[in-house]
């Protein structure tokens, strides 16, 4: 069979398997395939329809059988009934980081004494205190069902049908077979060699280029390395099998082994290689497809790597046809793909150095097989990306080598392979060069490809052979392209409020003009940052904000703050604000902010109503959640609501706030009359009766996910928006909007979508400036009197990031070392200006006023290693 053929067939069964059907149909796809065989003499074309036809009906056949047996079993209706039971089984998937700790898998084979054989996804704290893959282990848990989108489809995706909740850790009543001890053993040997000899943040690197061990990776450094287009580097494939096999195959070579006994020992070093790195979908294409390149030679057939790799795409999908919808093996195989069809072609048309042509060509090829998914996806194909894999492939290459070598080395002796892993210092360090560097570049999306510049592009393409017009087909869309780059930012002359897109979550930025005489600029406040942290950065990205003056967690809900900690890693930020209250309860996503502040050296205070602060030429004033609390631990109630007032207008941010906070905030309306409206909760139903009306307010922003499967928001909401006359934006409809404070009321400036780069889309509701209406109360920096506040008048002072330039990204020691005053005492609550003594006024406080009260952060000048395990997991 040639490669067009068999590429041909392993599409139709991906394609088939990605729609499951009924049972029944995989039934009939034998039929098909023996109709096939009959008509592969007399009509080879028909044959090749007729199997590709069946193929695609066994693949949604076993696709449906595999999701129908799953569901069958006990689990999916004891969770239905969230049923407490025993469960007993075997870890079949290492703890992976989350926003709240880790997650795994646990392959439940009985559930209180009933045979079940069905996965659940169990969720731990710490990665550290997860039961190893391959245990067994046993205890009482509640079961709870999954739902069909968001992470559990994800989660359904890898075979869970539940998800359980111990009362505590299960414990272990078996060790894992001794093959995964054995791997686990090399790993951890590999992993504590790497930090012998490398900084933290170099060696999570070399670990997860070498084993793809990436418990202890930075957030950071994940978003940098998906910014820049080099997530592949740390995801176990391809290029780390070929460097495995070629040095296993030449020892075994040079020892004397001849070309059978050579393939053999191949495919016994590839068995190995895969238990070690852990059979990820990338890893499992990987193997399939160099496993079946050693048969070729044992057999001694001819080898064409593209029909091999359709030949291992079958084989996989046939074995487990959920892998067609993991994002790994999709983007493994199309990878592979591109670079086989592209590579050679590129390579032929370059001049220089046969390894650079080669580079460039697989570099290429690569990029323009995973395009179209990547398109299609929220975070676009970086356009840095062949830029930065032509710095970062090559190093890769070398650190992947010296990994492979020393971990190999750490079985023996773990002092020597730590000698040996500092020698990839330096290709590490370029790896992290071409990730910072190329991070900030911005991403194509799918509505480029109809812009003058993809048009200009194209035609230089076609037109290569007319050199003169290909040359300024490529100049006119160079300034196409780099012109809005040049041009610098709109300067921020009002108070703007911002409702970025991130999905089913709150994030917005808040931006005033800089204090008269001020060299700083304008001053900014983020105000929650959704559940992605990734999606919040390329946002930010957008908006052109590197730093931060103040970033709210308004309550430690994950649509709120699972965001939070990548800022707080990889920006400029001058304080964390949180509400207080009595007995205030802790939560996960809480803590992991908290960490991630701590350990960046970001001041932390506590806020309550009745304080205020400067936020540029703006003020802000905390409205709730009141310092004697609200006598219950909902965090929705116990959100912080701001009041953000300007020259020319105010803002309301009220967070996830209900009745009962509501109730209690209408008992003093006067400070509710607002010019923009943040509606409290995406718009639920569970507002108090009078509340948006109290507002007054001409714009209503609704921060709210695309078909979200909770309702938001709910049309009484909106019917009472628009019984009071309030233009509504939605980021589910309308993307990222940015409303601006102008002396002749509230507009428009910029409705962003997804995707969208450049001047907003026309839309049949054409923006206008709204009429301002009378208010009660006059907008600019009112100060509201005691009664108005109910919890007291404290001003804060003004809350400024610490001028100079931002604090390097890396390791938690470096960002330390970049604040000396982390002893004992020494930080001050509202971080501007720092002297190492802890009687240290808060900068920006008036010389009469006292130190603001709240919870100072005064760590020790070590983080605890329990802050830097969360930071490091804090979005998955």
């Amino acid at each position: 069979m040639r490669a067009p053929a068999a590429t041909a067939l392993a599409a139709s069964l991906w394609l088939g398997c990605l729609q499951a059907g009924p049972a029944w149909l995989a039934v009939l796809a034998l039929a098909g395939l023996a109709v096939g065989a009959l008509l592969a003499r007399r009509a080879p074309v028909a044959a090749l329809a007729v199997a590709a036809l069946a193929l695609a009906l066994a693949g949604s056949g076993m696709a449906g059988a595999r999701l129908a047996l799953a569901e069958r079993g006990p689990l999916p209706h004891l969770a239905a009934q969230a049923a407490e039971v025993t469960v007993e089984g075997r870890v079949v998937t290492e703890a992976r980081p989350t926003a709240t700790g880790g997650w795994l898998l646990l392959r439940v084979d009985e559930a209180d004494g009933r045979a079940a054989r069905q996965r659940v996804v169990i969720a731990v704290e710490a990665l550290e205190e997860a039961p190893p893959l391959g245990a067994r282990v046993r205890g009482t848990a509640r079961l709870l069902p999954l739902d069909e989108e968001g992470f559990d489809a994800h989660l359904r995706a890898h075979g869970a049908v539940a998800r359980a909740r111990p009362a505590e850790p299960l414990p272990s009543v078996a060790p894992p077979p001794a093959l995964l001890a054995a791997s686990t053993t090399v790993r951890e040997r590999a992993r504590a060699a790497f930090h012998e000899a490398l900084d933290p943040e170099r060696a999570v690197l070399l670990s997860g280029v070498t084993t793809g061990d990436l418990r202890e990776r930075p957030e950071g450094q994940r978003e940098r390395f998906a910014a820049a287009g080099l997530s592949h580097l740390v995801v176990v494939s391809g290029k780390h099998t070929a460097l495995m096999l070629a040095g296993v195959l030449g020892l075994a070579a040079i020892v004397g082994v001849g070309p059978r006994g050579r393939s053999a020992v191949g495919l016994a070093a590839l068995a190995w290689f895969v238990v070690l790195v852990r059979w990820q979908p990338s890893v499992l294409r990987a193997g399939a497809t160099a496993a079946l390149v050693l048969l070729a030679g044992l057999l001694g057939r001819v080898r064409q790597p593209l029909r091999l790799l359709a030949i291992a795409v079958v084989v996989l999908l046939l074995s487990d046809p959920l892998l067609s919808r993991r994002l790994g093996f999709v983007l493994s195989v199309l990878a592979t793909a591109g670079v086989l069809l592209v590579a050679p072609a590129v390579v032929a048309r370059l001049r220089g150095p046969s390894w650079l042509r080669w580079t460039v060509g697989a570099t290429v090829g690569a990029q323009l097989g995973v395009a179209p998914v990547l398109l299609a996806g929220d975070g676009g194909l970086p356009a840095a990306a062949l830029p930065a894999n032509l710095v970062a492939g090559p190093a890769a290459a070398l650190a992947q080598t010296v990994g492979l070598l020393a971990a190999a080395l750490a079985v023996v002796s773990p002092a020597a392979a730590g000698l040996l892993a500092g020698l990839a210092g330096p290709p590490l360090a370029a790896i992290l060069w071409a990730a910072e560097t190329f991070a900030d570049l911005p991403a194509l999306e799918p509505a480029h490809l109809a812009s003058p510049v993809a048009g200009l592009l194209g035609l230089a393409v076609l037109a290569h052979r007319r050199r003169a017009l290909a040359v300024a087909a490529l100049l006119l869309a160079s300034a196409l392209a780099l012109g809005p780059l040049l041009v610098p930012a709109p300067a921020v002359t009002h108070l703007t409020a911002a409702a970025l897109d991130v999905g089913q979550g709150d994030a917005f930025l808040v931006e005033a003009p800089g204090q008269a005489g001020a060299a700083a600029g304008p001053a900014r406040m983020l105000v929650d940052g959704g559940e992605d942290g990734a999606l919040l950065q390329r946002r930010l990205r957008e908006a052109g904000v590197d730093a931060l003056d103040v970033v709210v967690l308004t309550h430690g809900h994950l649509d709120h703050g699972g965001g939070l900690p990548a800022v707080l890693e990889q920006r400029d930020v001058g304080a964390l604000l949180l509400g207080v209250h009595p007995d205030p309860p802790t939560g996960a996503v809480t803590e992991a902010v908290l960490e991630a502040a701590e350990v960046a050296g970001v001041a932390v205070q506590r806020v309550a109503a009745g304080d205020r602060f400067a936020l540029g030429a703006a003020e802000v004033t905390v409205l709730s959640p009141p310092r004697r609390g609200l006598d219950t631990r909902d965090l929705n109630e116990l959100s912080t609501v701001l009041r953000v007032d300007g020259a020319h207008g105010a803002v309301l941010l009220t967070g996830d706030a209900e009745v009962r906070a509501q109730e209690r905030l209408l008992q003093r309306p006067a400070p509710l009359a607002v010019d923009v409206l943040v509606v409290p909760h995406h718009g639920a139903a569970t507002n108090a009766e009078g509340f948006l009306a109290a507002t007054g307010a001409d714009v209503a922003l609704i921060s709210v996910g695309h078909d979200n499967p909770h309702g938001h928001p709910r049309p009484d909401t909106l019917t009472e928006l628009a019984a009071m006359g309030a233009q509504v934006w939605r980021t589910d409809l309308d993307g990222t909007v940015t409303v601006e404070l102008a002396s002749d009321g509230p507009r428009l400036r910029e409705r962003r979508r997804r995707g969208q780069r450049g001047p907003p889309r026309p839309r049949r509701r054409a923006p206008v400036t709204v009429p301002r209406r009378p208010r009660p109360l006059p907008a600019p920096a009112v100060a509201w009197p005691r009664w108005a506040l109910g919890d007291g008048d404290r001003t804060l002072g003004a809350l400024r990031r610490p001028a100079g330039p931002r604090a390097p990204s890396g390791p938690a020691g470096a960002r330390r070392a970049a604040h000396p005053d982390t002893e004992e005492g020494a930080r001050c609550p509202l971080r501007a200006s720092r002297t190492p003594t802890s009687s240290q006024r808060c900068a920006g406080s008036p010389s009469t006023s006292p130190t603001p009260p709240g919870r100072c952060s005064s760590p020790g000048a070590t983080t605890s290693a329990r802050s830097r395990r969360r930071v490091a997991r804090t979005t998955s």
